[in-house]
């Protein structure tokens, strides 16, 4: 309790959680959500029984009602390969939101907040994987995926770090639990682990000199 003390007061730890030193940053690179195409997904399926949104390259939402599409009908027409697939629906019974904000804050209207909850609507993220580390390479990194690593599947090259650097799943997943833009999420775990890899730079020359 005085390690997370000292942490919520200073946003430096040591010891918490097994990590030797830890320090809190905030994002330089603003937060993107998309709540508002995951809103009007909402409202579509409501008018039509089934709907999809893309608002990034790779990310989908999908929206049913009980009456509308069935799964493999919705989803046919994405052509989807090697999805990251998040099912609200199984969350919300599980109450498996930990440890990030509730993902039903991000539905606006109360009506369709009662019709998810009370189970007319069924509701999917997607994220294609690939796309994840193509932002990556996009962004001048050497990424690869690795499936058999379910805590750090996007693995990225780094100057100055020794092997390949793992992105945090659990950092991801906010793509899917709380409607936050693929792009941002990758680059934003980029900014941190490069902050990262720079103060052990500059700790191991200060210890050198």
């Amino acid at each position: 309790m005085e390690k997370l003390q000292s942490f919520f007061e200073s946003d430096r730890a040591k010891g918490l959680r097994g990590f030797h030193g830890m320090r809190r940053q905030a994002f330089e690179t603003p937060e993107r959500t998309h709540t508002g195409e995951f809103n009007a997904c909402i409202a579509d399926a409501l008018k039509n029984g089934y709907a999809t949104r893309s608002p990034e390259s790779g990310l989908f939402y999908v929206v049913m009602t009980t009456t509308g599409a069935n799964v493999q009908d919705a989803l046919q027409p994405l052509a989807l390969q090697k999805p990251w697939v998040f099912d609200l629906n199984e969350c919300k019974n599980q109450r498996a939101w930990a440890p990030y904000v509730p993902f039903i804050l991000c539905v606006a209207e109360k009506d369709h907040l009662w019709a998810f909850i009370r189970g007319g609507l069924y509701m999917l993220v997607l994220v294609e994987l690939d796309t994840l580390a193509q932002i990556a390479i996009d962004s001048g990194y050497e990424a690869k995926l690795d499936p058999n690593n379910e805590k750090y599947f996007l693995r990225l090259q780094f100057p100055g770090a020794d092997g390949t650097v793992g992105i945090s799943s659990q950092l991801l997943a906010r793509i899917g639990m709380e409607c936050v833009s693929s792009k941002w999420a990758v680059l934003a775990a980029i900014e941190t682990i490069k902050r990262g890899v720079e103060a052990i730079a500059a700790e191991d020359a200060g210890r050198a000199t």
